[in-house]
């Protein structure tokens, strides 16, 4: 009876802590209703860096951060761990798929000057865009 008691404790917690951060991503998007892609492009050096890795960034992390009916309106200066709660392994799953989508290679990530150091999303664009392109071999 105490481990029933226990478990349904637990998953109470887990659901009001699931229920505590919708609400929290819901207000933070109520907040910056009038964001854009267009606002989020020209927050960064654009002409420098490499349009498909911003979009698709843009792009992923609104999926993975879906709350609601509107998509989430991402800034460059969101911290991925914690203003989104991102775990390491959501990260480098997030960093493979993009980089797949927009032709980097991220093989050896370890020469990157954002090794190790990306923590928002400014960041997280700045090491993509620092990863060579595949080269296609015919």
């Amino acid at each position: 009876m105490t481990a029933t008691l226990w478990i349904l404790g637990l998953i109470l917690c887990i659901a009001l802590c699931a229920l505590f951060e919708r609400v929290r991503l819901r207000n933070i998007a109520r907040q910056r209703e009038d964001d854009s892609i267009c606002t989020f492009v020209r927050s960064l050096d654009y002409r420098s860096l490499d349009t498909k890795v911003i979009r698709e960034v843009y792009e992923q992390l609104q999926t993975w951060l879906h709350c609601g009916k509107r998509p989430f309106p991402v800034r460059v200066t969101d911290n991925l761990h914690e203003d989104y709660k991102m775990d390491p392994l959501d990260l480098d799953d997030l960093v493979l798929d993009v980089a797949k989508k927009t032709g980097r290679d991220v093989s050896d990530g370890s020469k990157n000057p954002y090794y190790d150091r990306v923590d928002t999303v400014g960041d997280l664009i700045g090491f993509l865009c620092s990863q060579p392109r595949i080269t296609k071999t015919a």
